[in-house]
């Protein structure tokens, strides 16, 4: 994943119809351990649809066509990079309410009924789930395997037997 892209669509205050966009991009930083991929919030709750449905004047949203795959399956397709997708304000603001629209067509839509007279069977009882005998030995290597995982990812842990204190 290069980009993860969030809209925030206020469906919970009556009368809002704002949405604002955020934008996460991974970045290759160099550290003194060696090279780093991070996070990086690129754009962070800025409004692109006022509060009656309107655009702002934000920008829009700015894409990279290597935003859509690896490194190694771009770099000979896309040379020089500047291929990039925009999508203005208004065009943001289009999709969303055509996105909201169809949403309420389709539930106004999905009506199903059954016929007057019609019985209905009730469903049968969905059985408790059992743990069968070997899936607990199973279940107890997982956790033996990923405590061992983590006391050894962690520089920090000291192991603790029962009884004893912790030395300082």
């Amino acid at each position: 994943v290069q980009v993860v892209v969030g809209l925030d669509i206020e469906y919970g205050k009556k009368g809002s119809r704002k949405a604002t966009l955020s934008v996460w991009r991974t970045h290759v930083v160099h550290t003194d351990d060696g090279d780093e991929l991070i996070v990086v919030q690129e754009i962070a709750d800025q409004a692109f649809r006022d509060d009656q449905g309107n655009p702002t004047d934000h920008p829009g949203l700015r894409l990279q066509l290597s935003d859509f795959a690896c490194e190694e399956l771009t770099e000979d397709a896309i040379r020089g990079g500047g291929q990039e997708i925009l999508l203005s304000t208004q065009q943001l603001c289009q999709y969303l309410t055509a996105a909201e629209d169809k949403a309420r067509g389709q539930r106004a839509l999905v009506k199903h009924s059954i016929l007057p007279g019609v019985k209905k069977r009730k469903r049968s009882e969905t059985p408790p789930e059992r743990m069968a005998s070997d899936d607990e030995a199973k279940y107890v290597e997982q956790e033996q395997r990923a405590a061992k995982r983590m006391a050894d990812d962690d520089p920090d842990y000291e192991h603790i037997s029962m009884g004893s204190t912790p030395s300082e």
